[in-house]
């Protein structure tokens, strides 16, 4: 099953890099809006500056850890949280949480 879920994001999966620690991976996955959040920009003003709500889900069978960067395109992402989904004791696909990143 997990061939297959890599089959599927080879064919129709973004390209992403992603940025753990020191090292660097170009990997095909798919990155989409959360759609459990709607597509205003809901938030406002804090004491560190304006914060979007909105957030990313990532699915893919490179393991993602908080703190990780992913690159799509011209946008920059910060892994928020992340966990394991699996079949018995094997691990099919990985799921992330993450938040856009303020463009410099």
């Amino acid at each position: 099953m997990k061939e297959a879920i890599e089959r599927l994001a080879a064919r129709y999966g973004q390209v992403l890099t992603v940025y753990q620690d020191e090292q660097t991976h170009t990997i095909r996955a798919f990155l989409q809006p959360d759609p459990s959040r709607d597509e205003q920009v809901p938030d406002g003003m804090s004491s560190i500056g304006f914060l979007d709500g909105r957030r990313w889900i990532y699915l893919g069978t490179l393991p993602l850890s908080p703190g990780d960067r992913v690159e799509w395109e011209n946008a920059v992402f910060r892994v928020c949280s992340s966990r394991a989904y699996a079949v018995g004791t094997s691990v099919l696909y990985w799921w992330a949480s993450l938040e856009q990143e303020e463009s410099q």
